[in-house]
């Protein structure tokens, strides 16, 4: 599960899909953002705030194994961090 979307996200997914063990594993995105912001056919788009219950819960956040947190760039500067701790 990939938590926000950044510059850096379309990197961390290339990474995952170049890695054998990864190359099918299902990736799901939450962000709060209008669409899907990325071309892969693969990631699943759960749009809403990751610090959200309901949009984990839409997200099946339970199953997952593994979540990467990136920082929200829509959020103002002096906020970034402490969004991606709640969001922890």
């Amino acid at each position: 599960m990939i938590c926000n979307w950044n510059f850096k996200a379309e990197d961390i997914i290339q990474e995952l899909r170049s890695d054998p063990k990864t190359r099918s594993t299902p990736i799901v995105l939450i962000a709060n953002v209008d669409q899907k912001p990325s071309e892969e056919e693969s990631l699943l788009f759960v749009q809403g705030d990751a610090t959200s219950e309901s949009v984990l819960k839409r997200a099946n956040i339970m199953e997952a194994s593994t979540a990467i947190v990136l920082v929200d760039e829509e959020v103002e500067l002096a906020a970034r961090d402490a969004k991606a701790i709640l969001t922890v």
